[in-house]
C-alpha cells in the first residue's frame, strides 16, 4: 500500500515537472509545409543565433526515395523562388525546368509564346520549375539544424501577445513556449488566423481543379502549356522532372469534375487531347448578319479590313522571330499515370496581415487561383519580405517584431492586392465569351506577342514571382 502511495505521489510530481516546461524562443513557426519550412530554413541561414522552432501537427514524414512517377501535387516555381529556396543548381532529375511558356484560347486565333531571351537578363536559365511538394519538404527539412521541428505537436492554450509583452504558448506535450515572434503558417483554414479574429475577404469561384500525373508520348519541349477553353474551364499541362510525364490542372465547374472522375481514365485523356491538340481558330463574326443590301456590304467590308489587322497580327507573331516564336504543339496525352485530385478554386485575402507578434504567411493570408500559378510564389515572397524585416530590427538591436506593422504589413498590402486583383481579372477575362471581347483580347495578345518591349515587361513580372 505504501509502495503504491509512493509511486502515484512520485508520478504526480513527474507529472506536475512535465507541465511546468517552460522554453523560450526567438522565432515560433506553427506550420511545417514549404512556406514554414522556407522561414526556418531563412532565418537559420541568415540569423543563425537566433533560435527557431517549427510546429507541425502531423507525424513526420516518411523519405522514400524519389519515385519514377512525379506526384501531381507540385508547384510552378518562379526563378525568384528557385534562387530563395536555393534551388537553382539542383539536378535535371530532381525538378521540371521549363524556358518556354505558351498560352492561347478557344475560337480565337492569338497565342502567347514567351521564352528566355525575353528576359533583359541573361543570367537566367529557365522561366520557371515544378517541384513535388515532398521534394521541397526533404529539401528544406534537410538544411534545419536538429529538433527545429516537433512533430505532432499542436496549441492547446494560448496567451494572447501584446507590443510589449512576449507571447506565451502550451502546447499538447505539456511544455509552455515563450516566442518574441510567431509565424502563423498553418494553412488556408489557419487556427491562429481564427484565434485572432483576423477577417477575409473571400470570392468563391465556383470551380473545382482535377490534377493527375500522365504519360505522355513525347518531350513537352521545355514548355508550359495554358489553354483557355470557354466553358470547359483553364487547362494546364506542366513539365515534370521525368520526361516521360506531365502533370495536367484542369480548372472547371464542380459537375465536369464529379462525371470526369467518374468515367474510364482512357475517356478523360481522349478530352483532354482534344482540348489540347487545337490550335489558334478563327473569331466568330463581330457583328451580327444583316439582310439590308448597303449594310451588308458595309459590315463585309469593315470585317475583311479587322480580319485583315487581326490575322495579320497574328501571322506576324508567328513569324516575327521565326520558329521560336512559332505555334508548339503539346504531346499527347496517354494514360494517367497517378490518382485523380482534386479540390476547390477560391480567391481569399486577410483584412490583415499582422496582429501584435504575430505575422500570418502563406495560404493562412492569402488564395488565389491556381491559372497563374502564383499561390507558393506569393507565400514565398511573405517569407521575404517577413525575413527583411526582421533582419532589420535584428540588425538595429531592436525587438523582432519592431517592423511587422510599418513594414511588412503595408508592404504585403499593397504587393498581394495588385498580385490578386490581376489574376481575378485575368480569370474573369478569359473566361468570358463574349465575341467582342474575343476580338479584343486577340488584338492585345497580339500586341504582345509582337511589340518586344510588352513581352519584356510581362516576363520579367512573371519570373518575379508568378508561374504560368
Amino acid at each position: 500500500m505504501l509502495s503504491a502511495t509512493l509511486l502515484r505521489k512520485t508520478a504526480h510530481s513527474q507529472t506536475l515537472r512535465y507541465l511546468s516546461t517552460k522554453e523560450s524562443v526567438d522565432v515560433l513557426i506553427v506550420g511545417g509545409g514549404v512556406v514554414g519550412l522556407g522561414m526556418a530554413a531563412a532565418l537559420q541561414r541568415t540569423l543563425p543565433h537566433l533560435q527557431v522552432r517549427v510546429l507541425e501537427a502531423a507525424a513526420p514524414p516518411s523519405s522514400p526515395p524519389l519515385s519514377a512517377v512525379p506526384h501531381p501535387r507540385s508547384y510552378a516555381l518562379s526563378p525568384a523562388s528557385l534562387q530563395f529556396l536555393q534551388l537553382t543548381d539542383s539536378p535535371q532529375n530532381s525538378l521540371g525546368y521549363y524556358q518556354r511558356m505558351q498560352v492561347w484560347e478557344a475560337r480565337q486565333p492569338a497565342f502567347l509564346n514567351f521564352g528566355i531571351e525575353d528576359l533583359s537578363s541573361s543570367t537566367e536559365e529557365c522561366l520557371g520549375a515544378v517541384a513535388e511538394d515532398s521534394f521541397l519538404v526533404q529539401t528544406l527539412t534537410s538544411r534545419l539544424a536538429p529538433d527545429t521541428i516537433h512533430y505532432e505537436t499542436t496549441v492547446t492554450y494560448w496567451q494572447l501577445p501584446s507590443q510589449t509583452s512576449q507571447g506565451l504558448v502550451t502546447l499538447n506535450t505539456g511544455t509552455r513556449l515563450q516566442y518574441q515572434l510567431l509565424v502563423a503558417a498553418d494553412g488556408a483554414n489557419s487556427p491562429i488566423r481564427r484565434k485572432l479574429g483576423i477577417a477575409s475577404h473571400v470570392h468563391e469561384y465556383g470551380e473545382m481543379a482535377l490534377t493527375c500525373t500522365v504519360e505522355i508520348d513525347s518531350s513537352m519541349q521545355d514548355c508550359a502549356f495554358q489553354r483557355f477553353v470557354g466553358d470547359d474551364g483553364i487547362l494546364a499541362l506542366l513539365p515534370t522532372r521525368s520526361n516521360r510525364h506531365a502533370i495536367v490542372v484542369w480548372s472547371t465547374r464542380p459537375e465536369q469534375v464529379e462525371y470526369w472522375k467518374k468515367v474510364p481514365t482512357a475517356q478523360l485523356m481522349e478530352h483532354w487531347n482534344q482540348l489540347f491538340q487545337q490550335g489558334p481558330q478563327r473569331l466568330d463574326p463581330l457583328f451580327p448578319r444583316t439582310d439590308i443590301p448597303v449594310l451588308s456590304n458595309l459590315q463585309y467590308g469593315t470585317e475583311k479590313v479587322w480580319e485583315m489587322i487581326q490575322y495579320g497580327s497574328t501571322l506576324a507573331s508567328v513569324t516575327h522571330r521565326g520558329a521560336q516564336q512559332s505555334f508548339l504543339l503539346p504531346p499527347q496525352l496517354l494514360q494517367t499515370a497517378s490518382p485523380l485530385l482534386s479540390f476547390p478554386l477560391q480567391l481569399r485575402q486577410v483584412t490583415r496581415y499582422t496582429a501584435p507578434r504575430v505575422a500570418l504567411v502563406g495560404d493562412a493570408a492569402h488564395s488565389v487561383h491556381p491559372m497563374a500559378g502564383q499561390g507558393l510564389n506569393l507565400g514565398l515572397q511573405d517569407v521575404q519580405c517577413l525575413l527583411q524585416n526582421v533582419q532589420k530590427a535584428d540588425d538595429a538591436g531592436m525587438d523582432l517584431a519592431t517592423f511587422l506593422e510599418n513594414g511588412y504589413e503595408q508592404s504585403r498590402q499593397q504587393q498581394v492586392l495588385a498580385t490578386v486583383q490581376g489574376i481575378h481579372a485575368l480569370h474573369q477575362l478569359f473566361r468570358s465569351q463574349s465575341t467582342a471581347l474575343q476580338h479584343l483580347k486577340t488584338l492585345g495578345m497580339n500586341v504582345v506577342q509582337t511589340v518586344p518591349p510588352v513581352r519584356s515587361l510581362l516576363v520579367q513580372a512573371a519570373c518575379g514571382g508568378v508561374g504560368l
